[in-house]
């Protein structure tokens, strides 16, 4: 009996095991595309098509300091941005992708 029971369950923990295995693949990949986007030296604008750097001159939104370097986070403060404007269309261009 109990070989029969431990025949029948085989198959479906190994489906199991397969399942987890690629969603946990595909969430890697998804996860690894977003921070590669990143590693670019510009993002396009969604509407105009404007290629628009990274690194430049930026105005933090939190503490009002302009400062030159990458838009990710404040030399001053520390604050973190999620998007920043188009330099052509002035659109909010996500440094996220969207979930």
């Amino acid at each position: 009996m109990r070989l029969t029971l431990a025949l029948v369950t085989l198959p479906l923990f190994a489906a199991y095991g397969a399942y987890v295995l690629v969603t946990g693949y595909l969430r890697g990949m998804w996860r690894a595309g977003g921070r590669l986007r990143l590693l670019a030296l510009a993002l396009p604008c969604p509407s105009c098509g404007e290629a628009n750097p990274l690194d430049g001159r930026w105005k933090c939104r939190s503490c009002s300091a302009v400062y030159h370097g990458a838009v990710f986070e404040c030399g001053f403060c520390g604050a973190g941005a999620s998007f920043f404007a188009c330099r052509r269309c002035g659109i909010s261009i996500p440094l996220r992708r969207p979930s």
